[in-house]
């Protein structure tokens, strides 16, 4: 990212996710979250991830060693299944620990 202050994050995508949706069926032990790799990376920085009312940070460690999967737990999802109104998913990413940058949200529908 060279210059945060004028750019968003890319919204995340769920793994499992045909489109927009998520089925149940699809997601027996939870979705995985798949963040796009920023532009730089720092030792200290860390994602907050955020679907609907719950939230998780994750600390990435080491730039060498990153991956950018995280795991939603199904207990989350099951909170939306079968709504009409879609779960959104954002969340922010702290450069070198204290510079936050949220994302894009994008909204789910999880069905049964």
């Amino acid at each position: 990212m060279s210059n945060l202050s004028k750019q968003v994050p890319k919204a995340l995508m769920i793994k499992e996710a045909n489109g927009l949706e998520i089925s149940m069926r699809d997601v027996p032990n939870g979705a995985t979250a798949v963040i796009p790799k920023p532009d730089r990376e720092y030792d200290r920085d860390f994602i907050q991830l955020l679907v609907g009312e719950h939230k998780a940070e994750h600390f990435l460690g080491d730039v060498q060693d990153r991956t950018y999967e995280f795991s939603v737990p199904k207990e989350w999802l099951l909170d939306s299944a079968g709504e009409e109104k879609p779960l959104v998913f954002t969340y922010v990413l702290f450069v070198a620990g204290t510079n936050p940058w949220s994302s894009e949200p994008i909204a789910y529908k999880i069905t049964h």
